[in-house]
C-alpha cells in the first residue's frame, strides 16, 4: 500500500532542500516518525543501533554499556529528591522536559555508534496499526511466553540475546521483577485496582490537549488531573491512589502484572519504574509522551510552571548536570532549555 507523505513531511523535506540550495545555514530539523511509517531498513537500522549501544562501553561510566547507561540515568533520577514531596524526573513538572532531554541524549548516541541520522520512532498508543507494528518479531518483538514467566522469546532483544544489568534497588522491584531478560504480559493486570487496563484512546488524549494550565499545586502526583496538562498526561489519580492513566498506564499495559503458583507476584519490565529502560520499548512510549507534550506546547509556547518554593526551571535537572562531558551539555541542562522541540532541532511528523 502506497503511503502519502504527511504536509509536515513536506514543510521539512521543503525547508532541507531550500536549505541545501542555500549551501548552509540551520541544519534541517530531525523528524521522528510514527513506528508504523518506518520502512523495513529504518526499522534495522534502528535494531541494530541499539544493540550496538548495548556493546559499546558508556562514554560516561567505566564498567557500563553505552545503553544501560540511560537506564542508571533514569534509575538515579527517580532515586532523587529534591525535597520530601517533590522528585525530579517523575510525580513532578519536570517529567516532561527530563525525559525529552534524555530522548535527545540517547538519539544522539544512536547516532554515534550508527553513523547514521536515526531519530527515535513514537509509538501512538491510539492507533492500532501503531501497537501492532512495534511489537511484532521483526521490530521489538512481542508478548512473552505464558509458560516462561512471560519471557520475550522472539524478536532481536529476547531472551539470550538481550541481558538486563541494571536491576531495582526498591525492595518491591527487587522481588517483583527479578528476570535478566525482557518481560512482557501485555495487557494482563492482577492486581487488586485498575481493573481497565488500556491503552489511552484518542478522545482521552484529546481531553488532556485541551487543559489549559501546564501544572498546578502541589506540583506532584497530587496534583488535579482535570486542571493540570502534567498530570493528566503522566496519569497519577488523585482521588484513587493506586490507579493509572496515560502514560503510567502505558507503562503497566506493556509489562503486565501477574501472579505465579505459589501466589507470588510479578511486574514485566516496564512495571518497574526506576529501570523500566531496560525495555527499548520505554523510548518509542516516551516519545509519544513528548509528542503529545509537542502539541501542548504549539498552543501554549514557552509556558511551563513548576510551583512556588519548588522552583526548579532554572537548575541542571538531576543527574544530567553530575556528568563531566561535552554530550551531555549539547542540548542545554535546564527544564527550560527543553522548551520547543523546534527549537531543539526536531519535529514530529
Amino acid at each position: 500500500m502506497s503511503r502519502h507523505p504527511t504536509p509536515l513531511a513536506l514543510v521539512v523535506t521543503l525547508v532541507a532542500c531550500l536549505l541545501a540550495a542555500c549551501g548552509g545555514g540551520t541544519p534541517a530539523p530531525r523528524l521522528r516518525k510514527n513506528a508504523k511509517e518506518l520502512t523495513d531498513t529504518e526499522k534495522k537500522d534502528l535494531v541494530e543501533a541499539i544493540l550496538k549501544l548495548k556493546a559499546t562501553p558508556s562514554p560516561y561510566t567505566p564498567g557500563v554499556s553505552y545503553y544501560d547507561q540511560f537506564v542508571l540515568f533514569h534509575k538515579e533520577a527517580f532515586n532523587y529528591s529534591m525535597s520530601p514531596e517533590h522528585h525530579v524526573a517523575h510525580a513532578h513538572p519536570t517529567i516532561l522536559p527530563w525525559h525529552r532531554k534524555m530522548l535527545l541524549l540517547f538519539e544522539d548516541a544512536l547516532r554515534e555508534v550508527s553513523g547514521k541520522d536515526i531519530t527515535v520512532p513514537y509509538w501512538d498508543w491510539t492507533d492500532p496499526e501503531s501497537t501492532r507494528a512495534i511489537f511484532s518479531e521483526s521490530f521489538m518483538g512481542t508478548q512473552g511466553d505464558a509458560s516462561q514467566e512471560y519471557a520475550v522469546t522472539n524478536g532481536p532483544f529476547r531472551k539470550g540475546q538481550w541481558t538486563i544489568n541494571v536491576f531495582s534497588d526498591r525492595p518491591e522491584g527487587l522481588t517483583q521483577t527479578p528476570h535478566p531478560h525482557l518481560v512482557r504480559a501485555t495487557g494482563r493486570y492482577e492486581a487488586d485496582v485498575n481493573d481497565n487496563i488500556h491503552l489511552p484512546t484518542a478522545e482521552e488524549v484529546a481531553f488532556g490537549l485541551s487543559i489549559p494550565t501546564f501544572d498546578v499545586a502541589p506540583w506532584n502526583d497530587k496534583s488535579p488531573r482535570e486542571r493540570s496538562f502534567r498530570n493528566y498526561l503522566e496519569g497519577f489519580d488523585p482521588e484513587r491512589p493506586g490507579y493509572f492513566h496515560m502514560h503510567n498506564m502505558v507503562h503497566t499495559w506493556v509489562a503486565g502484572h501477574f501472579r505465579l503458583e505459589d501466589g507470588s507476584e510479578r511486574w514485566g519490565t516496564m512495571g518497574a519504574p526506576d529501570v523500566s529502560p531496560n525495555d527499548p520499548v520505554f523510548y518509542l512510549h516516551h516519545a509519544n509522551v513528548d509528542r503529545v507534550w509537542a502539541q501542548w506546547e504549539e498552543s501554549h509556547p514557552g509556558v511551563y510552571e513548576d510551583g512556588d518554593g519548588h522552583n526548579s526551571h532554572h537548575q541542571d535537572m538531576y543527574p544530567f548536570g553530575e556528568y563531566d562531558n561535552e554530550r551531555m551539555t549539547a542540548h542545554g541542562l535546564s527544564a527550560l532549555d527543553m522548551l520547543g522541540t523546534r527549537e531543539l532541532g526536531y519535529l514530529y511528523e
